[in-house]
């Protein structure tokens, strides 16, 4: 019998999988619900942030190791406080590469400009179809989540 295959142990060669970390900054309630919702319904590891100040604070706590490092962040861009580009200034001062999709309902040139000059990944105009966002964190997610129960279940039908 081949060596590597007889001393193989399966519980020793278990690896398990962190979780996809999403950090999410939406000053709208209603909003933040829903974009947790749908990220966490597929998986992801989401942590809520209801301003850019509260979401510097998050990161912050990422960097000092209190939280999980985010792999993704989602942002609104218009927000109290800190706006979702000051933070992305702020990432980019600190060399942060963590991608970012900012989320917006008042894109101009300028603001996109701004945006692609900070290091946007990706910027979605408000409003978009939920499915765009989620489509756009599972291409930009370092490590894919689990499949959810629902979408296990769609599969199998088919």
């Amino acid at each position: 019998m081949n060596k590597s295959l007889s001393s193989f142990d399966p519980q020793r060669s278990l690896v398990v999988a962190k979780p996809v970390r999403v950090f999410v900054a939406e000053d709208d309630d209603e909003m933040r619900t829903l974009v947790c919702a749908a990220l966490r319904h597929r998986g992801y590891d989401v942590t809520e942030a209801t301003n850019g100040r509260d979401m510097l604070h998050r990161i912050r706590d990422a960097i000092y190791g209190t939280i999980a490092q985010p792999d993704l962040i989602v942002m609104d861009i218009k927000m109290p406080g800190y706006s979702g580009l000051a933070v992305l200034a702020t990432l980019q001062r600190a060399r942060w590469a963590t991608p970012v999709i900012l989320m917006t309902a008042f894109a101009d040139d300028d603001v996109r400009m701004a945006a692609s000059e900070l290091g946007a990944t990706l910027l979605l105009d408000k409003p978009f179809d939920i499915d765009l966002l989620e489509t756009a964190v599972d291409i930009l997610s370092p490590r894919r989540p689990k499949r959810s129960v629902r979408e296990k279940e769609t599969s199998t039908k088919s």
